[in-house]
């Protein structure tokens, strides 16, 4: 489902815009501009084109929330998610959905996003296989083909699962580069098993085309239990603007809350916006979604310095990132109604 970076040479250039931002002024959106109502102008990047996990910006935005706030926020699709984090660290956007991943890989490199929120409390990446292939356990995948992005934190995470287990990449099993086509690869046989699916999309595409799988679970075989989405902002706005973050969130958690209470309405929403999204496949991730939200925190949103902790931990173990970052600076609950 993501869309991530494959190496780290595009760091370089946030790291330079950041430092552009900082010494020569202040860029086009970190400030509140006002259109002709005197609403203010606010930008979101989304992660990814809109699917079921953005149903509640919809909403926010569909039934005025955002609008009851004096807010006029731009949802839109980024020509390159990977600059999602540069961009917000910059200023250039107000808002971004990202991962908690890249969130602290891009700390380590000095850039100063803050993610006021955990949209998703855990992991959604899962290693699927179809059922018929008997795959149901780290172990069963020595002599596979596995497809994979080669996103660096999926071939980590594979290193960390299978090395457990006493595998080696190359000699045990085979990573195979299947790009972001990672459905149907497995389903032509191409590859016995693949990372960098989400449970709640790619594993229902699957069973909606009428393919039983298996799932094996990140967090069951030593990675940690990590925030799968998180919205960031930048520590300049923070600083300088908190009230617009207020503002946001309210109506925002309002979208979310709507989307909770009144699922099917809320996904009709996001169908109206979105026309071109498969509505039993939406339906079914959005059901599946919510749970996973609000599962075990004292309220949606909420995040804790213990798992921003580990996580950090487990990225500098395997080579991730080279320097670890005050895990206090890296998140804040602030801001969350």
């Amino acid at each position: 489902m993501r869309f991530l970076s494959k190496g780290r040479i595009f760091f370089v250039f946030l790291t330079s815009l950041y430092l552009l931002t900082v010494f020569v002024g202040p860029v086009r959106l970190q400030g509140a501009e006002k259109d002709n109502e005197q609403r203010t102008k606010v930008s979101l990047r989304l992660d990814w084109t809109p699917w079921s996990l953005h149903t509640f910006l919809f909403v926010a935005k569909e039934k005025g929330y955002f609008a009851d706030e004096n807010l006029d926020v731009n949802l839109y699709v980024p020509s390159n998610p990977e600059d999602t984090i540069k961009l917000v660290a910059a200023g250039q956007d107000h808002f971004g959905l990202s991962y908690q991943v890249d969130t602290i890989l891009g700390r380590s490199e000095g850039l100063p996003v803050v993610s006021v929120a955990a949209i998703v409390q855990h992991p959604l990446n899962v290693i699927l296989s179809l059922k018929e292939s008997g795959i149901t356990k780290p172990s069963d995948l020595k002599g596979k083909k596995i497809g994979s992005p080669l996103i660096p934190s999926d071939d980590a995470y594979l290193e960390k699962i299978l090395g457990g287990m006493g595998l080696r990449k190359g000699s045990d099993y085979t990573v195979v580069d299947v790009g972001f086509n990672l459905v149907q690869p497995l389903l032509t046989k191409q590859i016995d098993a693949v990372i960098g699916t989400y449970s709640v999309w790619e594993k229902i595409q699957i069973e909606l085309e009428g393919f039983e799988v298996n799932v094996i679970k990140l967090q069951d075989y030593g990675v940690p239990d990590f925030y799968e989405s998180v919205l960031l902002t930048n520590e300049k706005l923070i600083q300088e603007n908190p009230d617009l973050i207020r503002r946001f969130m309210r109506a925002a958690w309002k979208g979310l809350d709507f989307t909770m209470t009144h699922p099917d309405e809320a996904l009709e929403i996001l169908l109206k916006q979105n026309p071109d999204l498969r509505k039993d496949l939406a339906q079914r991730s959005l059901i599946e979604l919510i749970p996973l939200m609000k599962n075990s925190v004292p309220k949606v949103g909420w995040q804790t310095e213990a798992k921003w902790q580990e996580l950090q931990d487990f990225m500098m173990d395997v080579g991730l990132i080279k320097q670890k970052t005050k895990v206090s600076s890296m998140f804040t609950n602030e801001f969350l109604p």
